[in-house]
């Protein structure tokens, strides 16, 4: 049951804050150690996630419970702090009253406790607690698991899985009013993306048996069950935790904004953990269908390509490095490294437009300027092009045509979520390393609040642009 409490804009409170800190001299002081938080507050519509929230509430049932917005109001100011430590910042609060007084709280009036911060994450990212599991084993790569999750996608009559109360909250607090204020083109792409995050807990558990430091089978207490171990391929690494996929859209900033956020076990491989992101992506934002879906080399994989058409989108993956070599896409067709069929006499055709969905390519020495003269058996009648259909090969015909400017051009934007949603949200954030003790739903929480922070600053870079 929730307190009647009357809504109050970020604008009464900062003015609230001041005021009592003018009357103690120390106006000043404040806005130089606040600055940051009090700009990001400001522009964040917090407002939008009242209806979210207000249903993990029971109406009648219960204590009186703390406006859930000013719960998240207090766990921004927690992230924007770097306070990992929710005791550390309760104790904060009680000894700065115009911290209490920016973020919603009386000055003479009760704080929340450390506790209830947890419950209201635990509201927001329902996880389990401690469990009993048998001792952890390095998983191995099964075959033709893309294809196996694509058919499950594709055959399910619900979605596999349906979005989480973070994506419907990201919707309502970020992409909306992003949407409102036009940072997103019609035709901005949508960018996927996997990071992986640590659990600072011991994957080889607590022994509950007798057996002492003898090795045996026998089951264990883990503090964080649904970790698991994987393998990071890009930095060689083991990886004891989670993995983290990222669905941004391209925004006219330059920079991604965040979408949805799944997370998966570091055993999960990147390319599956992405097709689950783009299913909740496509059931929970019909206003970006048709767009194209920039994926890395992980998903090079006829499933992939198979299943992004189905969703009306068009992939732009490039082919898989460990795979060097030319490949086949017929008896009589030949295709580079990269995915450019080889002509008759041996030289990378271009591109040469589209017929419907099918992919046109011409030999280089039938074209002007090319540097390539005319050679048998391509300067023949019929000989100088080609063509080929989706339908075929999905994942050697891309939604560009590979090796042209536009697939280049479309692609080099897949670096710009490492650099606008992955680094802010994990690494610059300390996700990893300030707390002891992490669970999936911590993660989880703390990379919502960071999604919510990459839609405030862009807020008040647009708005800054659009002043100057």
């Amino acid at each position: 049951m929730l307190r009647d409490t009357r809504p109050v804009t970020q604008h009464e409170l900062t003015t609230a804050a001041f005021q009592w800190a003018r009357e103690r001299g120390l106006e000043h002081e404040y806005e130089r150690r606040y600055s940051q938080l009090i700009s990001l507050l400001r522009i964040l519509p917090l407002e939008n996630a009242r209806p979210i929230l207000r249903q993990t509430y029971h109406e009648s049932l219960g204590r009186p419970a703390w406006d859930p917005v000013l719960l998240t109001r207090l766990e921004v100011g927690r992230r924007v702090l770097r306070i990992d430590s929710r005791d550390a910042f309760v104790e904060h609060l009680h000894t700065d009253p115009f911290l209490r007084l920016l973020l919603g709280l009386r000055v003479d009036g009760p704080v929340p406790d450390a506790q209830t911060l947890r419950r209201f994450e635990h509201r927001v990212v329902p996880s389990t607690k401690r469990g009993v599991n048998m001792p952890r084993r390095r998983s191995r790569r099964h075959p033709g698991i893309s294809e196996r999750a694509v058919d499950f996608l594709m055959r399910s009559a619900t979605p596999a899985r349906l979005p989480s109360r973070v994506d419907d909250l990201l919707r309502a607090v970020g992409f909306l009013p992003a949407q409102e204020l036009g940072l997103f083109a019609p035709d901005a792409p949508v960018i996927a993306d996997g990071t992986f995050v640590y659990s600072r807990t011991n994957r080889h558990g607590h022994k509950i048996c007798e057996h002492g430091r003898a090795a045996c089978t026998c089951e264990r207490r883990y503090t964080d069950p649904r970790a698991n171990i994987g393998h990071d391929h890009h930095e060689d690494r083991t990886v004891y935790g989670y993995l983290a996929n990222i669905a941004a859209l391209d925004s006219v900033l330059g920079d991604p904004l965040p979408l949805s956020i799944t997370m998966h076990g570091a055993a999960r491989h990147d390319g599956v953990a992405t097709l689950l992101t783009l299913r909740r992506v496509h059931d929970l934002y019909p206003e970006i269908r048709g767009r194209l879906d920039i994926l890395a080399s992980a998903s090079d994989s006829d499933a992939h390509g198979r299943y992004i058409r189905s969703l009306g989108n068009l992939p732009i993956i490039p082919l898989r490095q460990p795979k060097k070599g030319s490949c086949h896409y017929a008896a009589d067709t030949l295709f580079s490294e990269q995915g450019i069929p080889i002509c008759a006499g041996g030289y990378p055709m271009r591109p040469y437009g589209r017929v419907g969905e099918r992919q046109r390519w011409i030999c280089p020495g039938e074209m002007a300027g090319s540097g390539i003269e005319p050679h048998e058996p391509c300067h023949q009648p019929g000989g100088h092009t080609r063509s080929f259909s989706p339908k075929d090969s999905y994942r050697l015909i891309s939604g560009l045509h590979r090796g042209s400017r536009r697939f280049r051009k479309a692609y080099a934007r897949r670096a710009a979520i490492e650099r606008a949603v992955n680094k802010p949200m994990v690494s610059d954030s300390g996700l990893e390393h300030r707390s002891r003790v992490q669970s999936r739903g911590r993660h989880h929480f703390d990379l919502f609040i960071e999604a919510l922070l990459c839609y405030a600053r862009a807020f008040i870079r647009f708005a800054t642009d659009r002043s100057a």
